[in-house]
């Protein structure tokens, strides 16, 4: 069985590239995997037909792309038991003091529809409440010693008030004086209030798309880049920022003025 961001964006094309896979899950494969578990555990049922979000291979070596699986809410992200990584942090390289970072996912989905993106987890936005994602945050520090929190959102720090909610809730349980994160945002979501807000929350480090001039007419609707680079540069005063530029695009050049 195999599943993620490779077979969601190639869910037919992995089975036939990798015979050695029997199932592939795509999209959010929480329901899914549970529903192929009870599956394989019964008999009499022949093909999983009915499993959403689930590729298969048939007696014969026919392939078949089961309906999409419906994304899990924000409701339902909150009841999700957290990753089980205590092997990871309890292992030998925890001994190395190598485990000191700690990645968390708070929400899945991105608005946008950029020319080089896959939105492997859709454009709705579904986002855990501020108060599951500081109690993870919690567990990883009295469980796992973490003080470096890494958050992998397709975007991190929108300007809502669900974002400011968070930081401010981290800001009032004393987080900052314990541990630092870093996160991705959008060049259009920079104020000086959410600034300084993210600031006063502990972000040591800021991540943001910093496209190049000639690839104005790839990227479309997405922000302009003098736009883009005028505010990475404002906020290099404040933070360690990480760009991200895509390379090898047709038409690109150096220029990024």
């Amino acid at each position: 069985i195999v599943g993620g961001c490779h077979v969601t964006a190639l869910p037919g094309r992995t089975l036939e590239e990798f015979p050695v896979f029997d199932y592939a899950v795509y999209g959010e494969g929480e329901k899914t995997v549970i529903e192929l578990m009870k599956f394989l555990q019964q008999s009499g049922i022949s093909e999983p037909s009915d499993i959403a979000g689930l590729v298969w291979r048939d007696t014969e070596g026919n392939i078949h792309i089961n309906e999409p699986r419906e994304p899990l809410t924000s409701l339902e992200l909150d009841i999700l038991p957290y990753p089980d990584v205590k092997d990871y942090y309890n292992g030998p390289q925890a001994l190395a003091g190598k485990n000191s970072s700690y990645t968390m996912f708070t929400s899945r989905g991105c608005p946008y529809n950029c020319a080089f993106c896959m939105q492997v987890m859709g454009r709705k936005v579904r986002r855990r409440s501020a108060e599951n994602i500081i109690q993870e945050m919690e567990y990883a520090i009295s469980h796992y010693g973490v003080h470096t929190f890494s958050f992998d959102d397709d975007i991190f720090l929108f300007d809502n008030q669900e974002t400011r909610e968070l930081l401010q809730l981290m800001i009032d349980r004393s987080l900052p004086k314990r541990i630092r994160w870093s996160g991705l945002t959008r060049a259009n979501f920079v104020t000086p209030e959410l600034i300084n807000l993210v600031k006063e929350a502990g972000c040591f480090r800021l991540e943001m798309g910093c496209y190049l001039r000639s690839l104005n007419n790839f990227m479309g609707h997405c922000c302009q880049t003098y736009n883009v680079w005028a505010v990475f540069n404002y906020l290099l005063n404040s933070f360690l920022l990480r760009p991200r530029i895509k390379i090898g695009i047709k038409d690109s050049t150096t220029d990024i003025t």
